[in-house]
């Protein structure tokens, strides 16, 4: 037996149809009779009581969730927990958890922005991140490269970072490298709740100034990091990170830029002045370039060589 259930029964309807048009609706009158069958039926909050679900979810019938097209409500969740508790079943009904990102011991692990995921201005075996791995003799794994394949993760910016550190599964002494970017890069939703980002808080709308100010950003800025840090820590990961950006709201001051600096520095793991090191760039003449890269490396390798 599989059900295809949720709030919307017309569209559990289509569901069960592209699996089998041998399909039926499932209520409380034939839920006895229809427990062994191999059939497939689909079914909604009125005609299937929640003990009924229930007794299905705890029987190991297969359950197939449908979300439907209008808002999550209440009764959701009681569902969804039953399923949670019996099957095992991970749904996400609003869209915001990210799949897990598993890595192995042979990787080196790489998260950043535009600077890091590289592109065609430079060629990848004269990034940093090649440079990197070729000398500690480890596989790059460039994370952030992966969301634009992981469910939920279309955006760039240090916030989404944070979120692919959070989703990873680390081991004991892997080598990760986190480089920020511009401070105003933040995650928020828009009236379409896709997750978006901007370049600048000039970019936002007055109420969202309010919440995306420079002082909020660097405070959720040094709480994540802290909060990573003490973590790499307790896990023996050999994680360092450094700064392409923290120029915030205003691109004509550099004040936030000299911040970032100044809060970051608080961290042992923290690699600062690496816009200092800039000396090229690559042929879109805005990233940087082969030299540039070359000194981030070595000024990497070293601070790692230093703590670990």
């Amino acid at each position: 037996m599989i059900l295809i259930f949720g709030p919307d029964l017309e569209n559990n309807k289509k569901t069960a149809n592209k699996l089998s048009l041998n399909n039926s609706l499932l209520s409380d009158d034939n839920v006895e009779t229809s427990i062994l069958s191999d059939q497939v039926f689909f079914s909604d909050y009125a005609s299937l009581s929640i003990d009924k679900f229930k007794l299905l979810a705890s029987k190991n019938i297969q359950i197939i969730w449908e979300n439907g097209s209008h808002p999550t409500c209440n009764d959701d969740y009681e569902y969804l927990t039953i399923l949670k508790k019996h099957q095992n079943i991970d749904v996400d009904p609003i869209k915001i958890k990210q799949q897990s990102i598993i890595t192995n011991k042979n990787q080196i692990l790489f998260y950043g922005c535009s600077h890091t995921t590289g592109g065609p201005w430079l060629n990848e075996s004269l990034s940093y991140t090649s440079i990197l791995a070729n000398y500690f003799n480890k596989e790059p794994l460039i994370v952030s490269r992966l969301e634009r394949t992981k469910k939920h993760v279309n955006i760039i910016g240090n916030f989404n970072n944070f979120n692919l550190l959070a989703n990873t599964d680390f081991l004991k002494n892997q080598i990760l490298v986190l480089q920020l970017s511009d401070l105003s890069r933040v995650r928020f939703y828009d009236d379409t709740q896709q997750a978006v980002c901007t370049y600048k808080l000039t970019d936002l709308s007055r109420h969202e100034v309010l919440l995306f100010n420079d002082k909020r950003l660097f405070h959720e800025l040094y709480e994540r990091i802290k909060q990573f840090i003490n973590y790499a820590r307790e896990k023996e990961l050999k994680f360092v990170f450094f700064n392409l950006g923290g120029s915030g709201g205003n691109q004509n001051k550099n004040v936030s830029l000299h911040l970032t600096e100044y809060y970051l520095s608080d961290f042992k793991e923290f690699i600062p002045d690496m816009l200092k090191l800039c000396e090229d760039h690559g042929t879109d003449g805005t990233h940087f370039g082969e030299k540039s890269n070359q000194n981030w490396a070595k000024i990497i390798i070293k601070k790692i060589e230093e703590l670990y």
